[in-house]
């Protein structure tokens, strides 16, 4: 799995070590790392692109923001929006998860 971030790469791998779910994500693309932003779907395709999968709508992305949603849809992968984060629903017609164990039924 990977993460796609807005925040800086320093601040999103303090967040991973601390809740403990840095071993599950081998990629983490943010800013630093990769200038565009989500709504490109550019961030999705690098972190697919280092994960060595293609997109496709087997691939899930959850988020919770409509740039997230635009650019996961844009990129060619599902998405799934998390209701329990930051964002506003985005206009789109996808899967809606109400909390985080959720995901794992993705």
């Amino acid at each position: 799995m990977g993460v796609v971030t807005s925040l800086s790469g320093h601040i999103a791998t303090v967040m991973l070590e601390e809740t403990g779910l840095m071993p599950f994500f081998l990629v983490i693309v943010h800013p630093g790392n990769c200038r565009s932003r989500k709504r490109s779907g550019t961030p999705f395709r690098c972190a697919l692109a280092q994960l060595e999968i293609a997109p496709s709508k087997d691939v899930f992305c959850v988020g919770d923001t409509e740039d997230d949603a635009a650019g996961a849809l844009f990129c060619g992968v599902f998405f799934a929006w998390a209701s329990f984060g930051y964002g506003i629903k985005p206009n789109f017609d996808r899967i809606v998860l109400q909390d985080f164990t959720q995901v794992l039924e993705l």
